[in-house]
Parts: C-alpha cells; sequence; structure tokens
C-alpha cells in the first residue's frame, strides 16, 4: 500500500483497518480508493473555483458518493464472502 493517506480513509475512519487490509493486494479496491482520490481532488479544486459551474459540483458530488458506495459495497461483499466459507 502507499504511505499516502486515502481520503477514504479520511472519510470512513470507523472502517481504517478494514480499508487497510483490503487495500493490500488486491488491485481492484485498490483502484477504486484511487479514482475516489482523484474525484475529491478535483471536487475540491471546483469547488474553490469561481467560474466552475454548479452543475459540475454536482456532477462530482454524486460521483463522489457513488464511490464511496462502492467502496462500501466491495467491503461488505467482503464479509460475506469470509462468512460463506
Amino acid at each position: 500500500m502507499e504511505t499516502t493517506q486515502w481520503r477514504i480513509v479520511q472519510r470512513l475512519p470507523n472502517l481504517r483497518t478494514k480499508i487497510v487490509d483490503r487495500l493490500v493486494g488486491d488491485t481492484v479496491f485498490q483502484s477504486l480508493c484511487h479514482d475516489y482520490d482523484r474525484c475529491d481532488q478535483a471536487l475540491r479544486r471546483f469547488q474553490t473555483q469561481s467560474e466552475t459551474v454548479p452543475e459540475r459540483i454536482a456532477e462530482y458530488e454524486q460521483l463522489l458518493k457513488e464511490l464511496e458506495d462502492d467502496v462500501l459495497g466491495l467491503l461488505e461483499n467482503k464479509r460475506e464472502q469470509k462468512g460463506n466459507l
């Protein structure tokens, strides 16, 4: 795992251990968290730029929420898979 602080961990600190565990060796999950980080960075940049149209901000807010839901879904799926073993 990279040494950078993942924004998804900052957003969901109560799931930090599960997220970090999943990041180790799971390239799909790593990619999803990377996408979340990039989307969050873009959203923050748009929010500080006066020329950004509100629709663009709303679009990225929605995308960030969808990425968060995907992360939560993968974490839940992993839990279910372990329970079925």
